[in-house]
């Protein structure tokens, strides 16, 4: 009987994992069509995917004065992404409300309606060295935390536009919309 069981379990272990969500590239989760046609009222200022890594995606304008990135950090389980982002939401939000800034560059704390109530946003005016206004978006995807972020565009444009940044996040990664 312990031979027929372990029999079973060593067939069923390989469907298993057609049932477990797996991750796409962060070059999948935003195509630099999507971000133009969400972010952009005219074609001149679009950005064209420049990198694609592991964890990492790079889009620019021509000009390089607009930058995106879509980054990955992967934990172990999606509990302990949960608790990381939960962390760093509070320990953000205590520096701004201390006035100063994290990460020497964002200032202001918001939510984002459509998303989850620990995902959240910062912006801040940005430094000379890396450009102009920033706006980086965490989010929790199983057990990544992603981080959109953009430098070079009005604030107000891409914080109207994150709700549907968002959705179009999770359409992407095969998840249902909120």
């Amino acid at each position: 009987m312990r031979y027929l069981v372990l029999l079973f379990a060593f067939m069923l272990a390989p469907s298993l994992s057609l049932f477990a969500h797996k991750t796409p590239s962060p070059c999948a989760l935003l195509s630099a069509q999507q971000i133009n046609s969400l972010l952009y009222a005219n074609e001149r200022q679009a950005v064209k995917q420049l990198i694609s890594k592991k964890d990492r995606c790079e889009f620019r304008s021509d000009n390089g004065f607009v930058k995106i990135y879509i980054e990955y950090k992967k934990y172990k389980d999606v509990q302990t992404a949960f608790m990381a982002l939960k962390k760093e939401h509070a320990d953000n939000l205590a520096t701004v409300k201390k006035g100063e800034k994290v990460e020497n560059e964002y200032n202001v704390l918001g939510i984002v309606p459509e998303a989850k109530p620990d995902d959240y946003y910062m912006m801040g005016d940005g430094s000379i060295t890396e450009g102009p206004n920033v706006i980086s978006f965490r989010f929790l995807l199983d057990n990544y935390i992603v981080c959109f972020k953009t430098r070079g565009m009005m604030k107000t444009t891409v914080v109207s536009q994150l709700g549907k940044l968002y959705n179009t996040v999770l359409e992407n990664a095969g998840r249902q919309l909120r």
